[in-house]
């Protein structure tokens, strides 16, 4: 953040940084109002779960394998994440991300695993509503990806060296998620480290606590190859099947695919009836 400071706003500028929780607090125990957007918008954040690759595979649904499976059905990893031949031309190398960002700053402490929810709610007409998780974790068994020591050991309290804190945190997450609608958009991670165990069940959970009218997806070009983002969507779609989810309590899909879409710009107008709340649309603190 401070590179990034430097880079846009000058030399010799920097970031007051402030923690949006309190350091080692467990995840869904505090729910922050972040003031930035007001009186346009309020922000509700909290932390939730970074995906992970701990938990056993759920029996609950069938096996969602797709793309270029062997003979026996399977393939190496759920998804196969195969590479479009034509990448090479479609991504071309580039400028090094190392001139615009140095890889060498230290990594050291607590970092990525600990991740965040953000849930916006736009005041006046309508009150737009949209929530943005940049990760996917285990609801269901309340893991995360381990954030331990150098010797293996937990960082953060009630973390076992798997990642996981139980399903009651989990539970409590998928509360406070339901406790925010009604939500209309959600933008959250597809790509998991679990996907080669679940396939895409941890994004396809969020989605049935948040139960957003719009799902846009992200994270899809990191842990996955650029052109793989439609098979992902493939994966996405079985899952939805595999797990019972009926079509009347899926979200709108709104996919976006590397190159094409990155920079097309998606608009929503807060005033349009689509996004109209009822009465009991817990709005009264509004």
């Amino acid at each position: 953040m401070q590179l990034d400071a430097a880079r846009i706003f000058g030399t010799g500028t920097s970031v007051n940084c402030v923690g949006v929780t309190s350091r080692g607090s467990v995840p869904g125990a505090q729910l922050v109002r972040i003031g930035q957007l007001e009186p346009v918008a309020t922000i509700t954040a909290f932390r939730h779960l970074h995906s992970t690759r701990a938990p056993p595979q759920d029996t609950s649904f069938p096996p969602v394998v797709i793309n270029s499976p062997d003979a026996a059905g399977k393939c190496a990893a759920v998804p196969c994440n195969v590479a479009d031949p034509r990448d090479a031309s479609m991504f071309p190398a580039g400028i090094s991300l190392t001139t615009v960002l140095d890889l060498r700053t230290s990594r050291a402490g607590p970092g990525g695993p600990i991740s965040i929810y953000y849930h916006f709610k736009l005041r006046g007409r309508n009150r737009f509503t949209f929530a943005w998780h940049n990760t996917s974790g285990a609801l269901k068994e309340g893991c995360a990806s381990p954030n331990n020591d150098s010797a293996g050991n937990p960082t953060q309290p009630g973390q076992d060296a798997q990642g996981c804190f139980g399903p009651a945190v989990g539970q409590r997450l998928a509360q406070i998620m339901e406790s925010l609608r009604p939500t209309d958009v959600e933008i959250g991670s597809v790509v998991s480290l679990g996907s080669g165990i679940n396939g895409e069940r941890d994004i396809v959970t969020y989605n049935r606590h948040v139960a957003p009218k719009v799902f846009i997806p992200n994270h899809v070009t990191v842990l996955a190859v650029e052109s793989s983002s439609l098979e992902w969507k493939v994966g996405y779609l079985k899952q939805q099947n595999a797990m019972g989810i009926p079509d009347s309590e899926r979200p709108e899909l709104m996919w976006l695919v590397d190159p094409n879409d990155y920079l097309r710009p998606l608009v929503f107008d807060p005033r349009d009836a689509r996004w109209k709340k009822g009465p009991s649309g817990h709005d009264d603190d509004d």
